[in-house]
């Protein structure tokens, strides 16, 4: 075959697709109290708690039907905090489930996000009407971002450690 008076003795050639339909469904649950009807200092306390569940799928050519991209089946997560007067703190700690994040000719060539789990804390403290300090401390259980691929854990293909960051500053409003 002779294109632009180049012989070629065999041509191929690729064409990225969408796919076909897609559909996300899902519910998220979440629930936060602050115990007002304790006394004094206590009633600053406070619990909430969230989960999200999905369901996903889509139809890709070739493939059939795939969980889709990005897309984990669940979240779910939890905080204590402490809301009184100057004062407001928290300690919160996030699940997020793995996830398919590209998706391959064939299934060990998909690639998926593993679970993730993070602990966090901040504080923050209320100078005056318009002067603020604050502490952000997070991921705290010094969680590693990991990625693998063809669904075996073994196959990693990225491997992220950001380590704890700490933030430590001042806001000012005016």
């Amino acid at each position: 075959m002779v294109i632009d008076g180049r012989t070629y003795s065999r041509l191929e050639y690729t064409q990225p697709r969408n796919a076909e339909e897609g559909e996300i469904k899902g519910i998220e649950l979440q629930y936060q109290q602050q115990f007002t009807f304790l006394p004094g200092f206590w009633s600053g306390f406070g619990v909430s708690a969230n989960a999200t569940f999905t369901d996903s799928s889509l139809t890709v050519p070739g493939r059939g039907e795939l969980p889709f991209p990005a897309q984990s089946n669940l979240l779910y997560g939890g905080q204590v905090f402490y809301q009184a007067g100057r004062l407001e703190a928290a300690l919160s700690w996030h699940h997020t489930g793995k996830a398919v994040q590209g998706l391959g000719a064939n299934a060990d060539a998909d690639t998926f996000d593993d679970d993730y789990e993070r602990l966090d804390a901040k504080a923050s403290y209320q100078l005056t009407e318009n002067l603020e300090v604050f502490i952000d401390l997070q991921n705290l259980n010094d969680e590693v971002l990991r990625e693998y691929q063809g669904g075996r854990r073994d196959w990693l293909t990225n491997y992220e450690h950001y380590g704890r960051t700490y933030y430590l500053g001042v806001a000012a409003r005016w």
